[in-house]
């Protein structure tokens, strides 16, 4: 048997059963699609319920094995129901609340429990659906028929225990902690379910309810039935007499399940047979016009059957006011509203959601207000899994709804509610709503996700507070400079910080470790803002080491964060002492700055070469500042950082040296073509020669000499730009060579080929001021314009890989010199 995993299943469960005739149960479930937003799950489960003899003492009684024999491979289930809670008002509460221990096993343990001596109490088949959904608790609606087995074992064999009625069962899990709330979210729920079954909590006499079949016995009791095992069962005729009161045809049940009272529209035209004609005459045209926000053409088809206002139009559940609030057509909204009673904006579609929470998640306020105006509750009704429209609106970051909405439904928010809203305000970026948030309730800087993660360890994950955007990834240094105005984010951290400090020491260790030091996720994010706030407030939080032994120094080595690294130099002559750390793996700082950067760090510059020239740099930075003994010192496996390094880059070093080539091959042949086009030009003299003297006819001109000089340095350019280029392509690639030598060359030659492609055009312009000297003055003119065209496009095209070689080689070693104090 498989063990239970420790704390993965609750130790009680909260029930509500019921009955229901088998004719009805179409509407029922077209109510429960509706009402819990998900498709239903057939269900067909073999149970065999064992009783234990008397000898065996204090083990469990009774235990179930349940055999879902729906899926491809039948899975096993060993359960005990006990005994109903007490105490605690546990009486009063109209749904039972009982012990239950549940785990998965398998086939064998039939065997197991008959060698320890239970034996075979009675076996059923149950047959029919669930659904399981979120709604306050995590809630299963089961509805199935109980049959019972001719042989034993015999799934195939069965016939109905009660013929025409259906056992339906509302349970779920809970603990001693959370059970009333569980109850009370069940009980809220059976609500809707109420006028289409027989619903009771079951008897508690004797603490146990064996089967769903007893459950109705229980029912029943007024009525002389009991079910024990398979001896004797129910009378159904009698079941059947008290499975509805006051007995209702199915038309009536489901427009009754399909009406106002649940919130739901009239489904008339999607689920019948005989509205199929009416549904593809009326709704389909309706549902493009609501779509396009064609008011005139919605009109026409509203004249006809005025019932459309109020009945659903897509298999979907959705209205008229669904489709067009989700198309955002403001004009079309607000006709439709003026035509609809106020009632009818509280309509549902399948999934739970009022039109107003459409126009939550679309974010028109304008929208949202015209339909507020009719109905004043609409912001304070629940969609789909029990949200509000404002839980919504945050979801998909529409800001401005968000704060629209907050004033009106804060009213009621429970704490649940608030931790949450909170949370997805902070993880969506909407700070202020955050901040007015906490000022209103101190309590939320403590709430923890469903990652066990406060507003503070989110906060530390975003990349910056500061607001400068992936250009502070590039220029910590300057653009922190900019960010002197505090932003929303870092006022939330502040506020955030301070609530926090109100803590003992050992509670603010806890909450800021669990269930990851926040510290070590901002270096990771290389947020400076965030630490900056930290830890100028509580300083020693720098010798806190993570779970392998490294410290903020060390993480933000390893991710390449400067701005944060150059916290070293804050410390004065204790930073000696925090770069002899070694880590559990016994590795240096050198070490961790050896292992190659992440691809999100490493992708800041394009092309292998230029991030060999980064990784190179980080490296020599950071050997500078270690002590010579731990330089060469080697880690728990042998390897120095020098080692480990060129092990780290290996790929990386062979992708560089391919880039390179490939950038020197493409630039020598534009190099080589200037070349060879310039050469020729300065034998082929514009104006033509003196027929006596030989001489050009236009050497005293000015135009003449301009031709004659810039041709002269656009061949001296590209030829020595053409050189440049093929000693990158015959370099060797050494580590060393990425780091002095590469670089400068690609530069120079990029440089050269620069002023050759500058010089061969002022030499290409020159010429036809020297052919049009006598007459069409305009014609060199508008050339000399329409030449200069390619030199600001090379240098558009061309500019950010100049940079990046600036970036990566030069201007990087600048990064590590501290330009703002983190701790303040």
């Amino acid at each position: 048997m498989q063990e239970r995993s420790e704390g993965a299943i609750a130790d009680m469960e909260c029930v509500v059963q019921g009955i229901i005739e088998t004719q009805h149960v179409e509407a029922l479930e077209i109510l429960l699609q509706g009402l819990c937003g998900v498709q239903r799950e057939r269900l067909r489960i073999h149970e065999i319920c064992l009783k234990s003899s008397p000898h065996l003492g204090i083990v469990a009684s009774e235990v179930r094995l349940l055999c879902e024999l729906e899926q491809g491979e039948p899975s096993w289930t060993v359960k005990h129901v006990g005994g109903a809670m007490r105490g605690a008002g546990a009486e009063q509460i109209s749904v039972l609340v009982r012990s239950m221990v549940q785990s998965k096993t398998s086939k064998n343990a039939l065997r197991m429990f008959y060698t320890l001596g239970y034996k075979l109490d009675y076996e059923l088949l149950r047959v029919g659906f669930s659904f399981n959904f979120f709604r306050g608790a995590q809630i299963s609606v089961t509805v199935s028929s109980i049959n019972k087995m001719l042989k034993m074992h015999a799934t195939d064999e069965a016939v109905p225990v009660t013929p025409g009625i259906q056992i339906v069962e509302v349970t779920a899990p809970a603990t001693a902690e959370t059970y009333t709330e569980v109850a009370s979210a069940v009980s809220s729920f059976c609500e809707y379910l109420a006028p289409l079954l027989h619903l009771s909590k079951p008897g508690i006499s004797t603490g146990v309810v064996p089967t769903a079949a007893a459950a109705s016995a229980s029912l029943m009791s007024d009525v002389g039935g009991k079910l024990r095992g398979t001896k004797k069962f129910l009378d159904s005729s009698k079941v059947r007499k008290m499975a509805l009161t006051n007995s209702t045809s199915f038309r009536q049940l489901f427009q009754r399940a399909a009406s106002a009272q649940f919130r739901r529209p009239l489904l008339h035209l999607v689920s019948t047979q005989e509205g199929k004609h009416r549904y593809l005459t009326l709704c389909v045209p309706l549902h493009k016009a609501a779509l396009k926000g064609d008011w005139k053409a919605a009109k026409k088809i509203l004249e006809q059957d005025s019932t459309l206002l109020n009945s659903a139009i897509t298999k979907g559940w959705a209205t008229v006011l669904h489709v067009a609030v989700g198309a955002n057509h403001v004009h079309f909204v607000e006709e439709l509203v003026n035509l609809m009673q106020r009632h009818d904006l509280e309509l549902l579609d399948m999934k739970g959601n009022t039109a107003f929470c459409f126009a939550a998640a679309v974010g028109n306020v304008h929208i949202a207000e015209i339909m507020r105006r009719k109905n004043e509750s609409l912001p304070t009704i629940r969609g789909g899994e029990g949200v509000t429209p404002l839980h919504l609106a945050l979801l998909q970051g529409r800001s401005e709804m968000a704060r629209y909405l907050f004033d009106k439904t804060k009213e009621i928010l429970n704490d649940q509610d608030r931790n949450i809203l909170f949370l997805i305000c902070v993880n969506s970026g909407l700070y202020e709503l955050a901040l007015e948030m906490l000022n209103e309730n101190e309590s939320l800087a403590f709430a923890r996700g469903d990652n066990y993660e406060t507003g503070l360890h989110v906060l530390a994950r975003k990349p910056s507070n500061c607001g400068c955007g992936s250009l502070l990834i590039r220029y910590p240094k300057h653009l922190l400079r900019l960010c002197k105005e505090e932003t929303p984010a870092l006022k939330l951290t502040k506020r955030m910080w301070e609530i926090f400090l109100t803590l003992d020491d050992s509670d603010l260790m806890d909450a800021i470790r669990e269930p990851s030091q926040v510290t070590f996720s901002a270096a990771e994010m290389g947020n400076f803002e965030f630490l900056s706030v930290i830890l100028s407030t509580y300083p020693d939080l720098i010798w806190e080491l993570n779970t392998m032994g490294r410290s903020i120094i060390h993480v933000a080595a390893l991710h390449r964060h400067a701005s944060i690294f150059n916290l070293i130099h804050e410390i004065g002559p204790t930073k000696d002492v925090l770069l002899t750390f070694i880590d559990d793996e016994g590795s240096t700082l050198l070490h961790c700055v050896a292992e190659i950067a992440p691809p999100d760090r490493l992708n800041i510059v394009p092309g292998a070469a230029l991030q060999m020239m980064l990784e190179l740099t980080w490296f020599e930075e950071v050997r500078k500042i270690m002590q010579a003994s731990y330089i060469e010192m080697p880690n728990n496996e042998g390897i120095i950082p020098g080692e480990h390094f060129t092990k780290q880059h290996e790929d990386l070093l062979q992708k560089g040296e391919g880039w390179m080539q490939r950038t020197a091959s493409s630039c020598m042949v534009v190099s080589t073509l200037i070349a060879t086009g310039v050469f020729s030009a300065a034998f082929s003299v514009p104006g033509g020669n003196n027929d006596n003297s030989q001489s050009p006819n236009f050497l005293k001109k000015a135009s003449f000499l301009v031709f004659a000089l810039s041709d002269a340095l656009a061949l001296i350019t590209s030829s020595t730009s053409t050189l440049i280029f093929l000693s990158i392509l015959i370099s060797r690639y050494a580590e060393e060579d990425f780091r002095t030598s590469l670089p400068f060359k690609l530069i120079t030659g990029l440089v050269s080929l620069f002023i050759s492609i500058i010089s061969m055009m002022v030499a290409f312009s020159s010429t036809f001021f020297i052919t049009y000297y006598h007459g069409l003055k305009w014609v060199p003119k508008v050339i000399a314009v329409l030449a200069v065209l390619p030199i600001p496009l090379f240098i558009g095209l061309q500019f950010r890989l100049w940079h990046d070689i600036l970036y990566s080689h030069y201007i990087c070693s600048f990064l590590f010199t501290p330009s703002k104090r983190m701790i303040r």
